[in-house]
């Protein structure tokens, strides 16, 4: 509507201004006759002139009101409550859209509000079950729920304090994995407790208790906490305590060439006593399980491997070695030396040249690396010649481990331990990438719970045996024992009580589920077909 009188405005301008100057001009011709003659005689001769100034005029004035039109629309667009007023399609149709955007963002809102009542309702019961176990087992307090400072999802941690030494403490919960290797039945996590306690070095992470809470299906670790973390932590200028995803976020700073040669070789002592135990490969090896102590370090998670818990790095490596399965520690160990030089991790399987060549902080490190990564037959050095690599010979301190006690010798059900699990991690089948840890795989198992539960009383009575995790895939039901014979005053003939076989003490479904599994032959029936029309 305001374009309307905008245009009618302008226009009667334009008649006003054309009959005063019409006006004004015949006042001058009317003057002289001559002058007026002449004015005619102008216009009838140049009659473009006239048109092309109309013409122009013309388009001066709709120009103008074009302008006008063009900035009103670009306006803000302002939401019309009800269905009068304005465009009819115009206002539905950013109705429609405003609508559609709203509900989207509404959708989104309560996705996340969902996930975070789950993820409090989680926490909850992690907390109550932290608590509930502190109780029972006394000598530690309850100081608070960390976050998510690692990478294995369900991973629960809390800072706990010591009541004797009144030290802090940190104390994982998390699910027994599907490919555990053992029974965790109290025998074997008494075992597991005294392998931890002869597993002394100096450049060994400590383990102080290990328990398994069979009720929730959760394995419990409890070690020290140190100040300045992981060597990870150190790389990537981060604190500890901070939530994982971050702490790694943005690309970290390579570390000294002192550093690295100190915190290599150490962890390459650690590497080298464990292998030395009987111990199987340290699938875990990676910068955030080397935790930093003073001027040395000490090389964590090794326990995760009697658990059975599966390593993120072990497909990616498990490529490059193939059948050298003694080299997995070595490529692994090539992947934490990468991360000290570059700052960064290795995201594939083995270094290339263009790889080791950003490496220019250490040219002896980077010489380590193709050592590790790219010898011309393809083959991988041993732990015991990186150590005798002049790279981690000069100048290191390895005093520590002057001052360490030798370890007390393993028993033999130790040693039985660590070849069923040594035999369960380098199984085709240990190589899954299946989250381990979750409240998913505890139900899971809990078709198997049974068999594992009817397992424990032996492995109780004999305190000092050591048994492997029962089978958990599902197989037919096995038939019942058939019932003792009855008294009698002489034993039947072999020959009878070969050809006659006693029945089964159940009957229905698993009594017959029982007999096709053993290959017994069925009772022949006989069908009645009454498809047939009657006539």
């Amino acid at each position: 509507m305001n374009n309307k009188w905008t245009f009618l405005v302008l226009l009667a301008a334009n008649v006003l201004l054309s009959a005063e100057l019409a006006h004004a001009s015949s006042d001058r011709l009317g003057a002289s006759e001559d002058g007026v003659r002449e004015a005619a005689k102008y216009v009838r001769t140049h009659v473009w002139v006239v048109v092309l100034g109309t013409m122009g005029l013309s388009l001066v004035i709709c120009t103008i009101v074009f302008c006008s039109c063009a900035q009103r629309t670009t306006r803000g667009y302002a939401q019309i409550d009800g269905t009068d007023g304005g465009s009819a399609t115009g206002g539905v149709r950013g109705s429609r859209g405003f609508e559609l955007s709203q509900s989207t963002d509404t959708f989104g809102a309560a996705l996340q509000k969902q996930r975070d009542r789950d993820r409090n309702a989680e926490e909850e019961s992690a907390l109550l079950n932290c608590q509930f176990y502190l109780r029972a087992v006394g000598g530690y307090t309850m100081k608070t729920q960390l976050r998510q400072i690692g990478g294995r999802a369900g991973k629960r941690w809390y800072l706990i304090t010591d009541n004797r030494s009144n030290k802090e403490l940190i104390m994982s919960m998390l699910g027994r994995a599907s490919t555990c290797p053992v029974d965790l039945s109290k025998a074997t996590v008494r075992t597991i407790q005294q392998l931890m306690t002869a597993l002394r070095h100096a450049y060994l992470f400590p383990v102080m208790h290990v328990d398994y809470i069979a009720e929730q299906d959760l394995v419990t670790v409890i070690h020290q906490r140190m100040e300045k973390g992981s060597i990870k932590d150190q790389i990537y200028n981060s604190k500890p305590d901070n939530v994982m995803h971050e702490k790694y976020q943005f690309r970290g700073r390579p570390l000294s060439e002192g550093l690295i040669r100190t915190y290599g070789r150490q962890v390459l002592e650690a590497l080298i006593f464990l292998r030395g135990r009987g111990f199987p490969p340290c699938l875990h090896l990676h910068s955030g399980n080397v935790f930093v102590d003073g001027r040395s370090c000490k090389l964590g998670g090794y326990e995760q491997t009697i658990f059975g818990y599966p390593s993120r790095m072990y497909p990616l490596v498990r490529r490059a070695v193939k059948d050298d399965l003694d080299a997995l520690e070595v490529v692994l160990f090539g992947h934490f030396l990468y991360e000290m030089l570059l700052g960064q991790e290795l995201n594939v399987a083995k270094a290339e040249h263009h790889h080791i060549s950003a490496a220019r902080s250490s040219s002896q490190g980077a010489q380590v690396l193709r050592d590790i990564f790219l010898r011309s037959d393809g083959t991988f050095p041993k732990l015991e010649d990186l150590k005798d690599n002049m790279f981690f010979n000069g100048g290191v301190d390895l005093s520590e481990m002057n001052r360490t006690n030798t370890p007390p010798a393993l028993t033999s059900q130790m040693k039985s331990l660590l070849k069923l699990v040594r035999k369960g991690t380098l199984s085709p089948t240990a190589s899954g990438t299946s989250t381990s840890g979750s409240s998913k795989s505890s139900k899971k198992r809990g078709s198997t719970s049974g068999a594992s539960k009817s397992s424990r009383p032996s492995s109780r009575a004999n305190a000092s045996s050591v048994s492997p995790r029962p089978n958990t895939t599902p197989s037919p039901a096995n038939p019942p024992p058939p019932p003792p014979p009855p008294p009698s005053a002489a034993p039947p003939p072999p020959a009878a009580a070969a050809a006659v076989r006693p029945p089964p003490s159940s009957a229905g479904r698993g009594a017959l589920l029982g007999q096709i599994h053993t290959g017994a032959r069925l009772k022949k029936t006989v069908t009645n077909d009454r498809s047939a029309p009657k006539v």
